[in-house]
């Protein structure tokens, strides 16, 4: 984050489950310094879960993210990471919220948590690759999107990590001349 080439880094985090359920964890904040980068680390990890239903409602999360996008808009690249652990099932689909809401600009990655209460019927591994093509089908959008599965929350912070360097590497460009 630190060593970046670019801009600094702007971050901010909110806990989302239900319709009504949006809560700001770290404001935007800019991760220019060891100490913003502490201080962001810090306020993440104390955070307690407000967790407001088991609904899921990724339409109204996605809806959320993009107004805390309007707020930096000068922003040379912006992203929105999703970690969820089902299907949207409550309020509007993550497909009409594309349809009402610009996201031209904006990549919406995943991070599918598979935890250990499939379907009936269904084993973990169906669900891993349920949830999965569902999170690549409805919410991943935008140049490079993609999505990494957790095997369960205690798998949450290497899944994380990977999916933080995937999306901090730097943008290569290149030219091969062909003969």
């Amino acid at each position: 984050i630190l060593l970046g080439a670019g801009p600094p880094v702007k971050l901010a985090v909110f806990e989302w489950s239900s319709r009504n359920h949006q809560y700001l964890i770290l404001p935007w904040t800019t991760l220019d310094s060891a100490e913003a980068l502490d201080t962001a680390i810090v306020r993440i990890g104390r955070h307690q879960k407000v967790r407001a239903g088991l609904r899921t409602a990724l339409g109204t999360a996605l809806s959320y993210a993009s107004s805390l996008l309007e707020q930096q808009q000068t922003c040379w690249r912006q992203t929105i990471d999703v970690s969820g652990d089902g299907e949207s099932n409550i309020g509007p689909a993550p497909s009409t919220v594309y349809q009402l809401i610009d996201f031209e600009g904006i990549t919406v990655n995943a991070l599918v948590v598979v935890e250990g209460h499939a379907e009936f019927g269904e084993t973990n591994n169906q669900r891993a690759a349920r949830l999965k093509n569902y999170y690549a089908r409805e919410v991943i959008r935008g140049a490079g999107a993609f999505t990494i599965v957790a095997d369960g929350y205690v798998d949450y912070a290497r899944a994380m990590k990977a999916k933080l360097i995937r999306e901090l590497a730097p943008i290569v460009l290149g030219h091969l001349n062909a003969p």
